[in-house]
């Protein structure tokens, strides 16, 4: 790890974690949207990162607003919709719109995340793929 991704890692500086969100490196913006000392503004501005690495730690992130998450729900990156429904904070609505994701890791966490709603689970009883019923 270089020393300028452990300190977006680590810093409880609002300054260093803006300065460091625009760097080239996207670990080092990674390591910026992982820490849960980055403000939601910034948080916002990272959820729009050309890397989708960068998009799902920020889907990850508990700070992350829900209006984001609703955003980052819909991203074309199937990490980064897992990203949003391993989120606690994540909404049953979320949730239930990811239900019928295509990409099976999302489907999957569906199921786990304890805002899915009764409904969403039911339909989850009756389904094909092993995986999600685990």
């Amino acid at each position: 790890m270089s020393i300028l991704s452990y300190v977006a890692k680590k810093t409880k500086s609002k300054g260093i974690l803006q300065k460091l969100a625009s760097n080239k490196d996207y670990i080092v913006r990674c390591n910026v949207a992982m820490n849960k000392n980055t403000p939601v503004e910034l948080l916002t501005e990272l959820a729009e990162d050309k890397s989708s690495d960068v998009r799902a730690v920020v889907a990850y992130n508990s700070n992350t607003l829900i209006e984001v998450l609703d955003k980052l729900s819909k991203d074309k990156s199937s990490q980064v919709r897992v990203g949003v429904v391993c989120n606690q904070k994540t909404s049953s609505e979320i949730l239930d719109a990811l239900a019928d994701d295509e990409d099976t890791l999302v489907r999957t966490f569906v199921y786990r995340n304890p805002n899915t709603s009764k409904e969403t689970l039911i339909h989850y009883a009756n389904y094909d793929d092993v995986w999600v019923r685990c």
